[in-house]
């Protein structure tokens, strides 16, 4: 599960709370890890696009349109244009 907090600490700590009060349910222990892009010190490194974590084709999909749509903030008005998908799907095959 990955949660994006833009003002950290409010939802981080609700999640996190939530995964101590849960976390012996799982047949496997889960792991938590932060990042914050305000404190980098604060932070876990993770790659998200470490080909390992994606086990489907839309692990990519999904992955590329979070990246690019970050990138370029008009993009989310013009979703189904074609070359913002042109560019999704290239991002997807590059992945």
């Amino acid at each position: 599960m990955f949660v994006y907090d833009f003002k950290y600490s409010d939802l981080t700590l609700l999640a996190y709370n939530a995964w101590l009060k849960n976390q012996s349910s799982f047949p496997v222990e889960p792991a938590f890890y932060t990042i914050c892009f305000d404190d980098l010190s604060r932070s876990h490194r993770c790659n998200l696009l470490n080909p390992e974590s994606m086990l489907y084709i839309n692990d990519a999909v999904e992955s590329a349109r979070t990246f690019l749509m970050g990138l370029n903030r008009e993009w989310i008005k013009r979703q189904g244009d074609f070359f913002v998908e042109s560019s999704i799907n290239f991002m997807t095959a590059v992945i």
